[in-house]
C-alpha cells in the first residue's frame, strides 16, 4: 500500500518550521523522497525502535527503504532557518542522526529532550525555539 501523507500547517514560529507531516507504513517498501531546499526532523518509530534525524536539503531526488509498520513525523523547517550545530550546508544530500537516550527521549543540541509525536510537535519546536537549537532565517 503506498503511503499517504498528512500535511498540516504548523502552530509555531512560521520563520522557523514550516510544516508538519505524518504517515504511516504497512509493508515494506521503498519510497522516493522529492529534493527538498530545507532540512527536515525526522522522527520514526517502528517495533520497539526509535530513530530521529536531521535530513540536509536535497540537491536530487532519493530513494529510501520504508519498514513495515513505521510510524514517521516530519517538522520540515522554513528556508533558511538553522538547527544548531548542524547548519543546512553540513548535510547537503545526507542526514545527521541524533542518539535516542531512553524510550520517548532523544538528545538535540546537547540537550535531552521528550521526542516530538504529532500531539507535541508545535510545543517540541517552540522549546527547541526557545532554548536557541534552532534559528529562524533573517
Amino acid at each position: 500500500m503506498a503511503l499517504r501523507f498528512e500535511h498540516r500547517a504548523t502552530e509555531t514560529d512560521t520563520r522557523i518550521v514550516n510544516r508538519v507531516w505524518r504517515t504511516t507504513s504497512d509493508a515494506e517498501e521503498t519510497m522516493t523522497s522529492v529534493a527538498r531546499t530545507c532540512c527536515h526532523l525526522i522522527v520514526t518509530r517502528t517495533t520497539g525502535r526509535l530513530l530521529v534525524s536531521l535530513r540536509g536539503p536535497e540537491t536530487r531526488a532519493t530513494t529510501a527503504p520504508v519498514p513495515p509498520a513505521a510510524e514517521f513525523l516530519g517538522i520540515r523547517l522554513t528556508l533558511g532557518a538553522v538547527f544548531r550545530p548542524h547548519p543546512a550546508t553540513s548535510i547537503v544530500d545526507s542526514h545527521v542522526s541524533f542518539p535516542v537516550t531512553r524510550p520517548g527521549r532523544v538528545v538535540i543540541g546537547g540537550e535531552d529532550w521528550e521526542t516530538p509525536t504529532s500531539r507535541t510537535s508545535s510545543s517540541s519546536c517552540d522549546a527547541c525555539a526557545t532554548r536557541g537549537c534552532w534559528c529562524p532565517h533573517a
